[in-house]
């Protein structure tokens, strides 16, 4: 940083340099030209089309009721939920609340969004279709990891995992 790297004739970083080192970084999201969601990299066939039609809706629909809903969150618990979440799943807790209550409400909010927005397919529905899968976890309150959780529970065994 300082230019006192011979190897590379003791030149200072530029931003380009700065552009390259920060595209390594591989946090949750990402602000490039767009906004990298990288949860969505792990998910099944049903939240593909999910994952981008909540955000879609909570962003480009329903900002301000959006930030409205979690502009009293703290820091700490905010961290907190965050550690939890991969332990306790859906029953994290959250500002004394667990994770269902809230995102049933920034559900309700995104699908809000995305009727406003009311962008038609060819199908002749709008986006808000797709938010189908999330409703399904959140009716069943059942996640793909509490789902494969109990299947091992049930068969110890982790061919039983598989569809076949």
């Amino acid at each position: 940083m300082v230019g006192n790297i011979n190897e590379i004739d003791n030149s200072l970083p530029n931003n380009d340099d700065l552009v390259l080192h920060l595209s390594t970084i591989f946090t949750e999201n990402r602000l490039k030209q767009y906004i990298e969601l990288r949860s969505m990299d792990t998910c099944g066939w049903g939240c593909i089309c999910a994952g981008p039609a909540f955000f879609t809706g909570l962003l480009y629909g329903n900002l301000d009721e959006a930030l409205e809903l979690i502009s009293k969150w703290e820091e700490t618990d905010l961290l907190n939920a965050y550690k939890d979440s991969p332990k306790k799943g859906l029953n994290t807790n959250l500002m004394g609340k667990d994770m269902i209550y809230w995102i049933s409400n920034l559900l309700k909010i995104a699908e809000e969004g995305l009727e406003k927005r009311d962008f038609i397919g060819k199908s002749g529905s709008n986006e808000a279709k797709y938010l189908e899968h999330l409703n399904k976890i959140i009716n069943n309150k059942e996640t793909v990891a509490s789902h494969v959780i109990n299947k091992f529970s049930k068969y110890q065994n982790l061919e039983d995992l598989y569809d076949k």
